[in-house]
């Protein structure tokens, strides 16, 4: 169900906003993460309502949003409708995005991040939650919540720099930043500077994140920009599986925090390729080069 709505919500977005792409799809992250908060608060009562009831409010929620689904205007397809079935589909999306090198390679290393280090955040954050510090899951709601704000905090700074002349460029030293997040929590910091390691952790998710959807969906072909989002999509869902077993399979030979030690090492390997083979140093935002200068440095120029 995720594989064939998120990949049509990112491709009407660009259609229907009358902002440029990085702004929109900002604005729509800030929005989504601030909902999710909520979402984070009702997971956390978990002990207290039980699983039936929360699972219950869920629902109820997802069926208030087909009242906002109701009011999309009609979006027939640019250019000629997909090819007929999933695997065609998907083939069409995988030569769409091979034709443009810039989408490949972010998508490409952004694949590789997320096995490592947006894997760490789903599959090891909750271990060191319950195995280091003896938390359940309101603890788990806590860092969920204080990971999300940092998220959105990014994402408000983003906002008001916005469009970015080199996004690209603020993508890559992200991961360099990463590095020394994750190198801290090894190190199994006390409570309080554990709480504000992930509310650094979410403001450097929160910008690789967003860097990633804008970039692809600025340099998509409109006809084919549905298809590129969901190979972006796809490259997610399978890293998760991937991602889970591998760091699953470090957590139970030896710890929690050792499984933080990969991504450390391969959020240096994606700077130095995408620095040195990518292109994603040198691109320069179509949206930024036709905008007036921001009041302000481009956080990507510095």
């Amino acid at each position: 169900m995720q594989s064939l709505s998120d990949p049509a919500r990112q491709a009407m977005l660009s259609r229907v906003t009358h902002l440029d792409v990085q702004r929109a799809v900002t604005i729509m992250t800030i929005a989504t993460s601030s909902v999710g908060i909520l979402g984070f608060l009702l997971g956390g009562q978990l002990e207290h309502w039980g699983v039936a009831t929360v699972l219950l409010v869920q629902s109820a929620l997802f069926a208030l949003g087909l009242f906002a689904v109701a009011l999309l205007p009609p979006l027939p397809p640019i250019g000629a409708p997909s090819a007929p079935g999933a695997l065609a589909s998907l083939a069409a999306g995988l030569r769409a995005t091979a034709a443009v090198p810039l989408v490949r390679n972010m998508i490409s290393l952004n694949f590789l991040s997320s096995l490592f280090n947006a894997g760490a955040y789903i599959v090891v954050v909750p271990y060191i939650l319950s195995e280091v510090y003896g938390g359940g899951a309101g603890a788990l709601a806590q860092a969920m919540i204080v990971f999300t704000l940092g998220s959105i905090a990014s994402n408000l700074l983003l906002l008001r720099y916005m469009p970015l002349l080199h996004p690209g460029r603020l993508w890559l030293l992200m991961q360099l930043t990463r590095m020394v997040i994750l190198g801290l929590i090894y190190l199994e910091p006390a409570p309080l500077l554990f709480d504000l390691l992930l509310v650094a952790w979410g403001v450097n998710m929160g910008v690789t994140t967003t860097l990633v959807r804008t970039t692809v969906q600025e340099l998509a072909p409109p006809a084919q920009r549905a298809g590129v989002l969901s190979i972006l999509l796809f490259s997610f869902m399978v890293s998760s599986p991937v991602s889970a077993l591998l760091l699953g399979i470090v957590i139970s030979s030896s710890s929690p925090t050792v499984a933080l030690l990969p991504g450390i090492a391969v959020s240096a390997v994606i700077f130095a390729l995408g620095a040195g083979l990518s292109g994603l140093w040198q691109y320069r935002s179509a949206a930024a080069d036709r905008s007036p200068a921001p009041p302000g440095p481009d956080p990507a120029s510095e």
